[in-house]
């Protein structure tokens, strides 16, 4: 019986220490640029891979990035972050409210990708359920994956200044430019395997892209 007793409390202690626990910071940017500085962050911990980061507005020092970086959820409203030509990599929600985002590559996964007004000049590759296109300007390529899991809307006043891939598929629809335009400065390339269509640039105009097998 105390074999058995002591061998339960060891698997127990064994699957608790698989299961990450997940936690939000702020970078305060209060000591360095550095990423790897806890006393930049707020708690004065480092974020870790299953963590939510959010960058604000006035931070005395802008983040730079010292390698490849992965969180869970992601959220810029302010400021910069330079990605110091490293990638940084999302795996739940990604939010680009605002601020500019530089100088790397960026993998996006996850549920949703959110773009509302934040100037990203580095490359995206991004492969999510689904996508809120609500303004931003874009000046690497843009690669969207979207696995359909709910509609793609998007408001308009997206600039693209390089090319734009899409490709879709699910059961929902992916929709850009419903109450004003984007702008595609260049190549757009748009492939559709869902039940339902792509739109782009609906409020003066619109094409459907015709569902593929």
């Amino acid at each position: 019986m105390q074999t058995k007793y002591i061998l339960t409390t060891l698997l127990l202690v064994l699957s608790s220490a698989t299961n990450v626990l997940s936690a939000s910071y702020i970078w305060t940017g209060t000591s360095s640029t550095n990423w790897n500085t806890a006393g930049n962050w707020s708690s004065g911990i480092v974020p870790g891979v299953a963590d939510y980061i959010t960058l604000n507005s006035n931070a005395p020092n802008n983040l730079v990035l010292d390698q490849n970086r992965t969180v869970a959820n992601f959220t810029i409203n302010g400021d910069t972050v330079d990605l110091g030509t490293y990638t940084l990599t999302t795996t739940g929600v990604t939010y680009f409210n605002g601020g500019l985002v530089t100088n790397g590559n960026l993998n996006i996964a996850g549920s949703l990708c959110h773009f509302g007004g934040a100037t990203i000049n580095a490359r995206i590759e991004a492969s999510c359920g689904y996508y809120h296109m609500n303004g931003g300007l874009f000046l690497k390529p843009v690669v969207l994956v979207s696995s359909g899991t709910s509609n793609t809307t998007g408001t308009g006043n997206c600039t693209f200044e390089d090319s734009l891939t899409i490709t879709h598929s699910g059961v929902f629809y992916f929709t850009m430019g419903s109450s004003t335009n984007d702008f595609f400065n260049g190549p757009v390339t748009i492939t559709n395997h869902a039940t339902k269509e792509v739109y782009c640039t609906m409020a003066t105009a619109h094409f459907i892209m015709p569902t593929l097998p």
